[in-house]
Protein backbone atom coordinates (compact mmCIF):
# COMPACT_ATOMS: atom_id res chain seq x y z
CA UNK A 1 0.00 0.00 0.00
CA UNK A 2 2.81 2.31 0.92
CA UNK A 3 4.95 3.13 -2.70
CA UNK A 4 7.87 3.81 -0.56
CA UNK A 5 7.94 0.28 0.19
CA UNK A 6 8.88 -0.72 -3.43
CA UNK A 7 11.29 2.51 -4.04
CA UNK A 8 14.58 1.39 -4.97
CA UNK A 9 16.57 3.83 -3.89
CA UNK A 10 17.19 7.49 -2.17
CA UNK A 11 17.84 10.76 -3.77
CA UNK A 12 19.78 13.10 -1.78
CA UNK A 13 18.63 16.38 -1.09
CA UNK A 14 20.70 19.40 -1.63
CA UNK A 15 18.87 22.22 -0.74
CA UNK A 16 15.32 22.37 1.07
CA UNK A 17 13.99 26.11 1.89
CA UNK A 18 10.22 27.55 2.08
CA UNK A 19 9.64 29.58 0.23
CA UNK A 20 6.84 33.14 -0.64
CA UNK A 21 6.05 32.99 -4.14
CA UNK A 22 7.02 35.68 -6.21
CA UNK A 23 6.09 34.28 -9.72
CA UNK A 24 3.19 31.63 -10.47
CA UNK A 25 4.56 28.42 -9.99
CA UNK A 26 3.44 24.38 -10.63
CA UNK A 27 3.11 22.23 -7.73
CA UNK A 28 5.44 18.93 -8.63
CA UNK A 29 3.04 17.06 -6.81
CA UNK A 30 -0.78 18.34 -7.23
CA UNK A 31 0.43 20.19 -10.29
CA UNK A 32 -1.76 22.97 -9.13
CA UNK A 33 -0.72 26.63 -9.59
CA UNK A 34 1.47 27.88 -6.56
CA UNK A 35 -0.21 31.71 -6.96
CA UNK A 36 1.95 34.61 -5.64
CA UNK A 37 2.74 35.24 -2.25
CA UNK A 38 1.54 31.59 -1.35
CA UNK A 39 4.11 29.88 1.18
CA UNK A 40 5.60 26.72 -0.94
CA UNK A 41 8.72 24.18 -0.37
CA UNK A 42 11.38 24.27 -2.67
CA UNK A 43 14.02 21.67 -3.24
CA UNK A 44 16.66 20.56 -5.05
CA UNK A 45 17.41 16.67 -5.19
CA UNK A 46 20.15 14.35 -6.61
CA UNK A 47 18.90 10.87 -7.79
CA UNK A 48 20.86 8.49 -9.89
CA UNK A 49 22.97 11.20 -10.91
CA UNK A 50 20.22 13.36 -12.04
CA UNK A 51 19.48 17.19 -10.40
CA UNK A 52 15.43 18.29 -10.22
CA UNK A 53 13.97 20.95 -8.79
CA UNK A 54 10.94 20.62 -6.80
CA UNK A 55 8.40 22.75 -5.56
CA UNK A 56 5.95 21.39 -3.56
CA UNK A 57 2.42 23.85 -2.02
CA UNK A 58 1.86 24.09 1.45
CA UNK A 59 -1.15 21.59 1.09
CA UNK A 60 1.12 18.79 -0.32
CA UNK A 61 3.54 19.57 2.32
CA UNK A 62 0.50 17.91 4.77
CA UNK A 63 -0.15 14.72 2.32
CA UNK A 64 3.83 14.35 2.62
CA UNK A 65 4.00 14.85 6.59
CA UNK A 66 1.12 12.18 6.75
CA UNK A 67 3.05 9.47 4.94
CA UNK A 68 6.29 10.31 6.53
CA UNK A 69 3.79 9.07 10.00
CA UNK A 70 2.18 6.36 8.20
CA UNK A 71 4.93 4.86 5.69
CA UNK A 72 8.17 6.46 7.10
CA UNK A 73 8.40 8.61 3.75
CA UNK A 74 7.02 9.48 0.31
CA UNK A 75 8.48 9.74 -3.69
CA UNK A 76 8.40 12.70 -4.99
CA UNK A 77 5.69 12.78 -8.02
CA UNK A 78 3.92 9.77 -6.00
CA UNK A 79 2.06 11.03 -3.41
CA UNK A 80 -1.19 11.33 -5.09
CA UNK A 81 -1.03 7.95 -5.94
CA UNK A 82 0.26 6.87 -2.70
CA UNK A 83 -2.53 8.95 -0.81
CA UNK A 84 -5.48 7.33 -3.11
CA UNK A 85 -3.91 3.70 -2.48
CA UNK A 86 -4.45 4.88 1.81
CA UNK A 87 -7.51 6.07 0.86
CA UNK A 88 -8.79 2.94 -1.11
CA UNK A 89 -7.89 0.44 1.89
CA UNK A 90 -9.47 2.62 4.41
CA UNK A 91 -13.27 3.43 3.23
CA UNK A 92 -14.79 1.17 5.45
CA UNK A 93 -14.25 3.23 8.24
CA UNK A 94 -14.99 6.31 9.78
CA UNK A 95 -13.15 7.18 12.44
CA UNK A 96 -11.02 10.57 12.55
CA UNK A 97 -8.23 9.27 11.01
CA UNK A 98 -9.61 7.87 8.05
CA UNK A 99 -11.57 10.93 7.57
CA UNK A 100 -8.05 12.57 7.34
CA UNK A 101 -6.70 10.25 4.52
CA UNK A 102 -10.45 10.57 2.81
CA UNK A 103 -9.99 14.62 3.22
CA UNK A 104 -6.25 14.33 1.89
CA UNK A 105 -6.98 11.97 -1.54
CA UNK A 106 -10.07 14.05 -2.20
CA UNK A 107 -8.01 17.35 -1.79
CA UNK A 108 -5.01 16.24 -4.21
CA UNK A 109 -8.00 15.01 -6.76
CA UNK A 110 -9.32 18.45 -7.03
CA UNK A 111 -6.40 19.58 -7.30
CA UNK A 112 -6.93 21.60 -3.72
CA UNK A 113 -9.95 23.81 -5.40
CA UNK A 114 -13.06 24.05 -4.23
CA UNK A 115 -16.08 23.69 -6.87
CA UNK A 116 -16.22 27.27 -7.64
CA UNK A 117 -11.99 28.14 -7.95
CA UNK A 118 -11.00 28.84 -4.88
CA UNK A 119 -8.06 27.34 -2.87
CA UNK A 120 -8.82 24.96 -0.14
CA UNK A 121 -7.76 25.36 3.41
CA UNK A 122 -4.54 24.15 4.52
CA UNK A 123 -5.33 20.69 6.09
CA UNK A 124 -5.06 20.54 9.72
CA UNK A 125 -3.11 23.77 10.29
CA UNK A 126 -3.63 27.35 11.61
CA UNK A 127 -3.74 30.15 10.21
CA UNK A 128 -0.40 32.45 11.16
CA UNK A 129 -0.49 33.99 15.00
CA UNK A 130 -3.72 31.84 15.52
CA UNK A 131 -4.60 30.80 19.04
CA UNK A 132 -4.99 26.95 19.08
CA UNK A 133 -8.17 25.39 19.20
CA UNK A 134 -9.67 22.02 19.94
CA UNK A 135 -7.99 19.35 21.88
CA UNK A 136 -5.18 17.28 21.06
CA UNK A 137 -5.83 14.58 19.35
CA UNK A 138 -9.08 15.55 17.69
CA UNK A 139 -9.54 16.86 13.98
CA UNK A 140 -8.85 20.14 13.67
CA UNK A 141 -6.23 20.54 16.38
CA UNK A 142 -3.18 21.64 15.50
CA UNK A 143 -0.08 22.91 17.61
Amino acid sequence: MCLIDDSDGTCTLLHSRQQRARLRHRCTECRRDIEPDEIYLAERTVFDGDAMSHKICAHCQRVRAYLVDHCGGWMYRGLNEDISGHHYYSTASNDAEVRAVRLLAHGMAARWRRGDGTLWPVPNSKPPNAKLTGKPGTPGFSG
